[in-house]
């Protein structure tokens, strides 16, 4: 048996919120790629080393703003657009007194074209005012030119009812490409060592696999008091916009009451840093909302693990799957696969990682499926889009 990875996404059924009509880029974080990527969310840019330092209010001229995106020039914002918004509208200029070295300059540009230059802004002028169509766009990119502190204040997207995406994104479910494991729910840190310092063999690995039942179901582990935890663990980062829990069915739900959904931060500083093992668990701020036998937490978070920690219980929790929607969109493609030396009366497979594959014949999206290595393969696959961020 000969086997081939193909890495790519998996689609299932949570319902994202309703987006408002204007959103200040700050509170959409999740939608950007940003170098430098210290970018300061309604403050000044922070500083990470040796130690992190807040950022501070965003001043341009005269005028203090509460909203807005700060950061050190020379610098690049890429925001992912989908075809979703009409307007960006924005106030840009250099930090009042942050002594800059030297004039700044903002430009646009709308799926690669320049929509709006400034002129030169120094840290005695006031802000310069952006308005720039993005109707049907892609990709937008904020890209600033010169050097030292710099703000894109008020940075937000409008819609309206011309600037539509025609259908409705279907939202891409990375859960089963992750490990679905448990943690001690009692540890809400991981390991407090810096770069110097010697490895815990213990620390080596901070969480245990589930064992699924022969139905395809968890049953949530419990500490000696009744508490229970389960969760998910990617490898590489994730950018979540909503997780879900469905329990299993005609299995006992249980109460949301004292539940908590969390995920994993790292450091925020280079000392302390971001792995699988440096960080720590945060709850996430969003309330449980209760779909029968599901439950949906809306999020806006990057992270490599996310949890489900349950109060005490008496009676066992069984969950059918947990889900971890990101910010990727789905797009479809043909490949074909032959072999230089073909292998008659041999039969590989192919399978798909952050992706679905079917072959032509069949209409359901599954992760593998067999290569008769006697000829050519030619498979229908689902992929998740190349997004700035790169993740997924």
């Amino acid at each position: 048996m000969c086997s081939l990875l193909v890495a790519f996404g998996l689609a299932a059924g949570i319902t994202a919120a309703e987006p408002a009509e204007t959103l200040h880029l700050s509170d959409v974080a999740g939608r950007m790629a940003i170098c430098p990527t210290f970018t300061g969310l309604d403050t000044t840019p922070y500083r990470v080393w040796p130690k992190a330092i807040p950022g501070t209010p965003i001043r341009i001229g005269k005028s203090v703003y509460t909203k807005g995106l700060g950061v050190d020039a020379p610098s690049e914002i890429i925001v992912a657009l989908d075809g979703e918004f009409e307007t960006f509208v924005a106030e840009v200029g250099a930090q009042r007194d942050a002594g800059s070295p030297g004039p700044l300059v903002f430009r646009v540009l709308v799926d690669g074209q320049l929509r709006f230059e400034s002129r030169a802004l120094g840290d005695k002028d006031d802000a310069q005012p952006i308005r720039v169509s993005v109707r049907g766009a892609r990709e937008l990119r904020l890209a600033t030119l010169g050097g030292g502190m710099c703000n894109w204040a008020n940075a937000r997207l409008t819609r309206s009812d011309s600037a539509t995406s025609p259908v409705p994104a279907e939202p891409v479910d990375m859960a089963p490409f992750a490990r679905v494991v448990y943690w001690d729910p009692d540890r809400a840190r991981g390991v407090p060592l810096n770069y110097s310092e010697e490895f815990p063999a213990g620390d080596v690995f901070l969480e245990k696999d589930m064992v699924v039942a022969a139905n395809g179901t968890y049953t949530v582990p419990t500490t000696p008091d009744g508490r229970g935890c389960i969760g998910l663990q990617w490898m590489e980062l994730r950018r979540i916009g909503a997780l879900a829990i469905q329990f299993a069915r005609g299995a006992r739900i249980p109460s949301a009451a004292g539940v908590r959904v969390e995920t994993w931060v790292g450091g925020a500083d280079y000392v302390t840093g971001e792995s699988l093992w440096q960080g720590e668990w945060r709850p996430l701020a969003g309330p449980i909302e209760i779909r029968g036998d599901t439950w949906v937490v809306n999020a806006s978070q990057e992270t490599r693990k996310i949890r489900w920690v349950f109060p005490a219980s008496a009676q066992p929790i069984v969950v059918r799957r947990l889900l971890a929607h990101t910010n990727s969109r789905w797009g479809n493609a043909t490949l074909q696969f032959c072999l230089e030396h073909p292998l008659p009366g041999t039969t590989g497979q192919v399978e798909v990682y952050n992706g679905a594959v079917s072959k032509p014949e069949e209409s359901s999206f599954r992760t593998q499926c067999d290569w008769d290595l006697s000829g050519p393969l030619r498979l229908k696959v689902r992929y998740t889009r190349l997004r700035p961020w790169g993740s997924d």
